[in-house]
This record gives C-alpha cells, structure tokens and sequence, in this order.
C-alpha cells in the first residue's frame, strides 16, 4: 500500500475487525485481540498490529486537540 491510497481520502466508518479479518492476517481473537478498523471510502482498510511484522492486533491510540489521551474501542463486526 502507498501513502496515496490514504492521503485525501474520507473515513466512512470505524469498526472493530471481524473474524475473517483476523483470519487473513493468522492473527486469533483471544480474549480481547480486537482491533479498530478505519474503512476508507476508496476501500482502504487501515488498522494496527503490535508490531512492523503483523503477529497480532493492537489498540489505535490518539490525543484530541484538546490534549485528552485515549484509545478507540469500537463493536465487534459479525461479517
């Protein structure tokens, strides 16, 4: 993937990662291994791992401009 399949694109949704997903990547649910999903309106799915090798979902982090720290923790998707 290139940066240009993200710059300038719009998020249509953020979700969690479905069970396929996790299946694509070799990676298991386990107890809580979700991980957010921000879907692009090209396709682009974007989400973080625990490291540059993909061998587990992560937590998306952000600071609003406000300085407030925080996670997102979106629903689990059945697809």
């Amino acid at each position: 993937m290139d940066l240009d399949s993200v710059i300038g694109q719009e998020i249509i949704a953020v979700r969690g990662l479905t069970d396929a997903e996790l299946d694509y990547n070799g990676w298991d649910r386990g107890s809580d291994q979700g991980a957010a999903v921000i879907v692009l309106a090209n396709g682009v799915l974007l989400y973080p791992s625990c490291d540059p090798e993909g061998n587990a979902p992560g937590f998306m982090f952000g600071i609003t401009e406000e300085g407030s720290r925080g996670y997102l923790d979106p629903p689990r998707v059945d697809i």
